[in-house]
């Protein structure tokens, strides 16, 4: 909670309107695709781990940390999570 709060103050404009952060929902498969959100204004994204390898949602992952994405996974069966769980412990 406490990063939250920090979060949104930090994001805090002069006359006090709090701008929420952006999560960028789109299929992500390429690299090119998190410049692209981050230049549109994405604060975080959502990688499906179905939808991609375990190289690819690791290299997408680091990726999107250099650029200071937040990253959420969506998992969906117990398979995908043990997927992701091995794939971000390398």
């Amino acid at each position: 909670r406490e990063a939250a709060s920090s979060a949104a103050v930090a994001m805090s404009t002069e006359d006090g309107v709090i701008a929420p952060p952006v999560l960028a929902s789109d299929l992500i498969l390429y690299p090119y695709q998190l410049y692209k959100l981050r230049l549109a204004g994405a604060d975080a994204i959502s990688l499906v781990a179905g939808s991609l390898s375990n190289k690819d949602l690791l290299y997408l992952t680091k990726i999107a940390k250099s650029l200071q994405l937040q990253v959420v996974i969506s998992v969906s069966t117990k398979v995908q999570i043990q997927k992701v769980m091995n794939s971000l412990d390398k």
